[in-house]
């Protein structure tokens, strides 16, 4: 079940308030326009370094895709953001010449 921000902008999470749950069905094609790549995660053992360090942190699961470590939106909710390894290696190499 999910609920749209854009239809509460005003939630605050310590305070209960009343809001209208989808089905994802329901959202999907929002969701499908909207998505950029992020998604949550809950690391059960996180390293302290990866949250301190003041350059990018790159996860990789050894598939074609590396996983960003980001703050998504106004409240730095951490996620991470799918890359592709080929993507990712072309921008960090075609301005080296």
């Amino acid at each position: 079940m999910y609920w749209k921000y854009s239809e509460n902008p005003d939630w605050v999470s310590e305070e209960a308030s009343m809001v209208r749950l989808y089905n994802f069905e329901e959202i999907q094609n929002d969701v499908d326009r909207s998505y950029i790549g992020h998604h949550l995660y809950d690391w059960s053992k996180s390293r302290d370094v990866w949250f301190s360090s003041n350059s990018d942190v790159f996860i990789d699961f050894g598939d074609e895709f590396l996983w960003k470590m980001i703050k998504y939106g106004k409240n730095n909710l951490p996620c991470i953001k799918k890359i592709r390894k080929d993507y990712f290696i072309r921008r960090a190499t075609e301005n080296k010449s």
